[in-house]
């Protein structure tokens, strides 16, 4: 219990002193006073008023089975360091100890999770979809349930390309037996909770077998969110290593612009296309709006165009400083005006159709 204490309380200093560092908490402050407006008037505005938008295309079969998927963000931390096979792997019930306290405790925290999830889905359950409150009793335990079998599954030798489905499998399984074995479904689904706890602690804490999956996914679980610093801070992105021994671009081997003084804007069109980060950066970016152009009321839609092309154009920005921090922008001399007109070709490029499809299927929605 002391080494659980000991490691929990230098894992949250250590949080609070990076973002002590990292974030300037009076413009945090300005952030998060106007979304928490805004989010509080748009919930009572569409989900209180009954309001469903999105939801009314999606069956109850799949929407359970999202929520299911959803239940398992987060890790089950153990708290265990590398040096812990040298020297508390040797007295196993400190070692387990540690892991135990470690696991319930991660449980804990994702209950509550669940809980307030469920919760501000608590006009969407009840008032559309018209589930009973042992309905959605059994659907936070089946995210719960999925929560613990996910590191089971994480920690195994199974195949990397056999654990996405596998997961995938368990949870249509949890899907099923909610809104077809209803009538015993909660016993059901505390019988297992309790046997997949069970498996964990033979399994996994009174044993030593797993020690490097769960130690890899310790360390992944600790570093998730400071890898996001890293891409949103701009000045934490010159400490990025440079990757050395690059292959040759198999994508736009071609000229894209034939003027000389479109180098910057052909230089940046292709570092997006071909750099696997920035890519799939920017597609996240963009579908991550798509669900609530779908869910939102009309004004809100509105909002959230004016919204999309201030956040695609600050990333494109953030883009460009970094590429301008390259080492060959000392030899390639580029002037200020060409960098600027290389920023107006990247938002007609990436951010004018994105705004204009958004706005299209704003407009027909409110036509239908």
């Amino acid at each position: 219990m002391q080494l659980f204490k000991e490691r929990l309380k230098r894992e949250w200093r250590f949080h609070l002193k990076l973002l002590k560092d990292i974030i300037d908490w009076t413009i945090l402050l300005y952030a998060m006073i106007p979304a928490g407006a805004f989010l509080y008037f748009l919930y009572r505005e569409t989900v209180l008023r009954g309001e469903f938008g999105f939801f009314v295309y999606i069956p109850i079969e799949l929407f359970v089975f999202v929520l299911i998927l959803f239940g398992s963000i987060g890790y089950m931390r153990t708290f265990i360091e590398p040096a812990d096979r040298l020297f508390i792997i040797q007295h196993k019930q400190v070692f387990s100890r540690l892991k135990r306290f470690s696991i319930y405790y991660s449980v804990l925290w994702q209950s509550v999770f669940i809980t307030g999830i469920l919760l501000l889905l608590t006009p969407v359950l009840f008032g559309y979809y018209g589930l009973l409150a042992g309905d959605v009793l059994q659907i936070g335990l089946a995210m719960l349930l999925y929560f613990c079998v996910n590191p089971c599954i994480e920690w195994s030798h199974l195949h990397k390309w056999l654990k996405g489905p596998f997961g995938l499998f368990v949870a249509a399984c949890l899907s099923v037996m909610i809104l077809y074995l209803a009538a015993f479904g909660t016993l059901l689904l505390v019988a297992l909770l309790l046997l997949v706890l069970l498996f964990i602690e033979m399994r996994h804490i009174r044993s030593g077998t797993y020690f490097e999956k769960q130690l890899e996914h310790d360390l992944k679980a600790h570093t998730r969110w400071i890898g996001r610093l890293f891409f949103f801070n701009n000045e934490l992105k010159s400490m990025i290593k440079e990757k050395h021994n690059v292959k040759a671009p198999r994508l736009l081997k071609g000229r894209l612009f034939q003027h000389a003084d479109d180098a910057a804007a052909e230089l940046l069109v292709k570092t997006l296309i071909r750099n696997k980060r920035y890519r799939w950066a920017y597609v996240r970016l963009v579908l991550v709006t798509v669900p609530l152009y779908l869910a939102l009321p009309f004004w809100a839609d509105v909002l959230l165009l004016g919204f999309s092309y201030f956040m695609l154009t600050g990333w494109l920005e953030s883009v460009m400083y970094e590429v301008k921090g390259h080492a060959v922008f000392n030899v390639l001399k580029l002037q200020d005006e060409q960098w600027y007109s290389s920023m107006k070709r990247l938002k007609v490029i990436f951010v004018a159709p994105v705004i204009l499809c958004m706005g299209l299927v704003v407009a027909l929605g409110l036509m239908l």
